[in-house]
């Protein structure tokens, strides 16, 4: 699922090194439990179809009418299958979802997109722009826009610009439920009656 960490050259023995080692290994254990979280979602959206389906509650919520009403969330992540697993969570609740891989395209849909109610990123995108730069970046145009960071990698050290503490983090891995929880903490219940871009 993860394309395999490439191997970290060693000149020498020493402190630094021995960090390095440590926090590569916690890397992998991340990686790791990511992945089962991933799977054990995949069959909790499943069993929770499969459970509407049979009490006939009607069509999945992407097309019901509440959910064509709801905020607009946009999710940021460079894992195509994560990105997916996001949006088809917030799906679950009141939550029109909007997907971009990559910073650049998260900026460019804010910038098309009005009333957006509030974005979750990843933090750790290694490839391009950063999780951390695209925060700074949205701050700067939409400074009242709110922000939902995620990332399975906890080590400020990872990062060459450290993540704001005050944006709310949510840890990978987490539950459905943690992460509606989480956005409904943010995202006002209905759009912006004034149709205004975030």
């Amino acid at each position: 699922m993860f394309p395999p960490e490439p191997e970290s050259r060693r000149p020498s023995d020493g402190p630094q090194h021995e960090r390095l080692d440590e926090l590569q290994r916690r890397s992998r254990e991340l990686r790791k439990r990511l992945e089962h979280a991933q799977d054990r979602a995949r069959r909790a959206l499943g069993a929770a179809r499969d459970r509407r389906l049979v009490r006939g509650a009607g069509p999945p919520a992407s097309a019901a009418p509440a959910a064509a009403a709801g905020p607009v969330v946009l999710v940021v992540d460079d894992e195509p299958l994560v990105r997916e697993l996001l949006a088809r969570c917030l799906a679950l609740g009141p939550y029109r979802v909007l997907q971009a891989a990559s910073g650049e395209e998260a900026l460019a849909l804010l910038g098309i997109t009005p009333g957006v109610a509030a974005v979750v990123t990843d933090t750790w995108m290694p490839e391009g722009m950063s999780g951390v730069e695209l925060i700074r970046r949205i701050r700067a145009r939409w400074p009242t826009l709110p922000l939902l960071r995620i990332s399975g990698v906890h080590e400020s050290a990872f990062y060459a610009d450290p993540p704001p503490e005050d944006v709310p983090f949510l840890a990978k891995p987490f539950s459905p439920a943690d992460l509606l929880r989480a956005v409904g903490a943010l995202a006002p219940a209905a759009p912006p009656a004034d149709g205004s871009s975030p």
